[in-house]
C-alpha cells in the first residue's frame, strides 16, 4: 500500500510545483504588460508613447496612426514613472514631476 502513495503523492508534489512556477510567471508577465500599457495611450488618431532615445532622456511622443509621424515631442527628462493625465477633449497633458515637497505640474499641447 504505502509504494502505491508515493507515486500521487509525487504526481501531486509536481503539479503543486507547477502551478506555483506557472502562477510566478502569470505575475511577472501580468506586471510586463502593465508596465506596456502605462507607458501609451492611445485615441483613434494617435498614440502616446514612453520612449528613451538616449539614455536617461526619456519622453512621451505623440505619434499619428495613419502616417506614423511624430507630431508631438515632450520631455521628460529621467523619471522612468511619469504621473501623466491626458484631456482628450482639449488636447493636452498634464505631467507631474518633483518630488513630494516640490511638485511641479507642465501641460504640453498635444496636435
Amino acid at each position: 500500500m504505502t509504494q502505491e502513495i508515493f507515486p500521487v503523492q509525487g504526481a501531486a508534489v509536481g503539479l503543486g510545483l507547477a502551478s506555483v512556477i506557472a502562477f510566478a510567471y502569470a505575475g511577472r508577465a501580468l506586471k510586463e504588460f502593465n508596465r506596456r500599457v502605462k507607458a501609451t495611450t492611445a485615441t483613434d488618431e494617435y498614440v502616446l508613447l514612453l520612449t528613451e532615445p538616449v539614455k536617461n532622456d526619456i519622453k512621451l511622443i505623440q505619434v499619428d496612426k495613419r502616417t506614423g509621424e511624430i507630431l508631438t515631442t515632450m520631455n521628460i527628462g529621467k523619471d522612468r514613472e511619469p504621473q501623466y493625465s491626458v484631456d482628450f477633449i482639449d488636447r493636452k497633458v498634464y505631467y507631474v514631476s518633483g518630488s513630494l515637497l516640490n511638485d511641479e505640474i507642465s501641460c504640453f499641447q498635444i496636435k
